[in-house]
């Protein structure tokens, strides 16, 4: 069982001065650690990278080089599951404003009706709610196999899938330490 985390805020006579303090145990990269039993090697950025030899890296901590977990290490507050793509759709709509279509990009042709011209440039329609118009109620996409170069891109648990994720808040943002 892992102790809960306290947070104490700092008063002065003169009032709460927006301070805080967190008390309790914490993961090597300096977040708290998780009150469910998980482990590093179970959280979806963790990924076998290198330089060199191929280690357990946190993709999701950032850095030009992501710094080493240990798979049994317990995780800290900010593990996650491996997402499921049809449930989250962050890339197709609420973190991006604009999927822009290049002037020789395949769907153009193949799907002319999705595509619209706004200042001088090509892109792929919206919806009201700010999501492609070519996605479905239940997260698939109506062009999948033809869709735009920047969706076939974009690759699952990516730094722009993370980017993505917390734009519409379906992960925490978070840096090293804080």
């Amino acid at each position: 069982m892992v102790q809960r985390n306290t947070v104490q805020c700092h008063v002065s006579e003169s009032g709460y001065d927006g301070s805080m303090m967190t008390s309790g145990p914490f993961h090597p990269l300096g977040h708290p650690l998780s009150v469910d039993d998980v482990r590093c090697g179970e959280c979806c950025w963790s990924v076998r990278k290198g330089p060199g030899p191929k280690v357990l890296r946190c993709l999701a901590a950032g850095g030009l080089i992501p710094p080493r977990v240990e798979a049994q290490q317990h995780g800290c507050d900010r593990w996650e599951a491996d997402p499921d793509c049809l449930e989250c759709n962050a890339c197709c709509g609420p973190a991006y404003d604009v999927v822009e279509v290049g002037t020789r990009d395949p769907v153009r042709a193949s799907h002319p009706k999705w595509v619209e011209k706004a200042d001088g440039r090509y892109r792929i329609r919206r919806t009201s709610s700010g999501h492609c118009a070519a996605l479905l109620e239940d997260g698939r996409c109506r062009i999948y196999a033809g869709r735009p170069r920047c969706c076939r891109d974009f690759e699952k648990l990516s730094a722009n899938c993370i980017h993505a994720r917390r734009r519409a808040g379906r992960s925490q943002s978070w840096s090293m330490g804080g």
